[in-house]
């Protein structure tokens, strides 16, 4: 990538902020700021495929995806408590025939991220559960999604075997 073009972009951009503020600094900051939101929005298209919507309590929300027409009947669950445990997840959950529950992990630090995946036997208790969006668990408001299906490992590693196993 040829950096000159965004360096005196960048460049033009603090000289014309230098005429209408009071000092330098103000400019430069005004410029990181700059620097920043484009790498941000950088970032967010080449790890999510685009910029998340923002709503205006702050928080960004997962595209919504349709209901499977097969099993596994997975949901991703976000804001969660970071003490929660997956038989608490499973208990909440219980009356929407919840099968399995997986917490995600800081794989750094050992310690959940704040979200996971829970699976469910039927579709109908895949609906319940996304009936369950908002509700108050361990004074969090929980987020209930349709989960993105597993990517074969053969799509991630371009193996000839798929049967080998699956991947998020």
């Amino acid at each position: 990538m040829n950096m000159a073009l965004p360096l005196l972009t960048l460049e033009a951009f603090v000289l014309d902020m230098e005429a209408e503020v009071e000092t330098p600094e103000i400019a430069l900051e005004a410029a990181l700021d700059l620097v920043r939101a484009s790498f941000t929005e950088i970032y967010l298209t080449q790890r999510t495929g685009g910029p998340r919507e923002q709503y205006s309590d702050g928080y960004s929300r997962r595209e919504e995806l349709p209901l499977p027409d097969k099993p596994p009947y997975t949901a991703h669950i976000g804001n969660l408590a970071f003490e929660v445990t997956e038989g608490e997840i499973m208990d909440f959950f219980k009356e929407c025939a919840i099968s399995n529950v997986r917490i995600v992990m800081d794989r750094m630090e050992g310690k959940p991220k704040g979200f996971g995946y829970a699976e469910y036997s039927t579709l109908d208790g895949l609906k319940k559960a996304l009936d369950m969006s908002g509700s108050q668990f361990m004074g969090r408001n929980i987020r209930v999604s349709v989960a993105e299906p597993r990517k074969c490992i053969y799509e991630l590693t371009k193996s000839n075997n798929c049967s080998q196993g699956t991947s998020r």
